[in-house]
Order: structure tokens, then C-alpha cells, then sequence
């Protein structure tokens, strides 16, 4: 399966302890350069070995996607079209929107957390999701929580 993520996603399972999970799952992950740049913010960052790098090649579309996305979503989206994938890993409301525009697979941390308990990587979704919003760097809305824990059966 091929995957494409934006930022929030990696750092939400980063956060968690947690970022083999998405290598259990995935495999490999791509980012485009933009969530690269997001996630070391400034710095320079060893990225994980199943993390992979690419640079988009659409910047007409790139600049239309950006009157409404951040950069990194919007490099993202152009990954996917570009590399036919098959899943966009992606939280933000408004890049789900565009996203599914393009008729776009998409999950994000909260149906990854599900994915992983059903896959027997992580032991409970409510336990993640309290973790990542005590944290303050996740937020769902209650019907999507409710949602979700009820997949999980928890």
C-alpha cells in the first residue's frame, strides 16, 4: 500500500511513543518536503528509515491548493495524485474536504488508532486519544469520539 501523510498524523503517534505502529501498518510512509520542513521546523532531522522524502513536480496545482490548504497539505495531495497512492493520512478539516474533491482515500490519527487495535499494535483507543488531548496537540469532536470508541468497543 502506498501512503502519503501530512504532519499531524506522524507527530500525533510520535507524541504517543507509537510511530512503529504506523510502520507495522504502512510499512513506508512518504511525506512530501513541506511536512519534512513542518516537522523539523528549521532543524535538521533523522528521519526514521521507512520515512521517505519527496518533492512534488505540479506547482500550478500546488499554488491553487494553497488558497486554502498549508504547504504541507497541499504537497501532500499533490504526492498522492502524483504517485497514485492509495491512502492519505491527514487530520485537518479543510484538507479532508479538498482531499475527498479529488476523490482521495483518507484516514487520520483517530482511524489509525482504530486500525491499530484491530491490527493488535495498540491495547485501546480511548487511552491514545485521552493521552493526545491531555497534551493538547489532538482534538476530536465528541460525535467523532464517540465513533470511534464504539468501533473499538471500548
Amino acid at each position: 500500500m502506498k501512503v502519503v501523510s501530512d504532519t499531524s498524523p506522524i507527530i500525533a503517534f510520535s507524541n504517543l511513543g507509537k510511530l512503529h505502529v504506523l510502520k507495522a501498518l504502512f510499512g513506508r510512509i512518504t511525506i512530501p518536503h513541506a511536512v519534512y520542513e513542518e516537522l523539523s521546523e528549521g532543524k535538521s532531522v533523522q528521519l526514521e528509515d521507512w520515512i521517505q522524502v519527496e518533492v512534488i513536480k505540479d506547482q500550478g496545482l500546488y499554488k491553487m491548493l494553497r488558497s486554502s490548504l498549508d504547504h504541507g497539505e497541499s504537497e501532500a495531495i499533490i504526492l498522492y495524485l502524483e504517485n497514485e497512492m492509495d491512502l492519505f493520512l491527514v487530520d485537518d478539516g479543510e484538507a479532508r474536504k479538498v482531499a475527498a474533491s479529488f476523490e482521495i482515500t483518507l484516514t487520520g490519527t483517530g482511524g489509525l488508532l482504530l486500525l491499530g487495535k484491530k491490527k493488535g499494535l495498540i491495547s485501546s483507543v480511548r487511552t491514545e486519544i485521552d493521552t493526545l488531548e491531555r497534551e493538547g496537540a489532538f482534538r476530536l469532536s465528541a460525535a467523532v469520539k464517540d465513533i470511534l470508541l464504539r468501533e473499538a468497543k471500548e
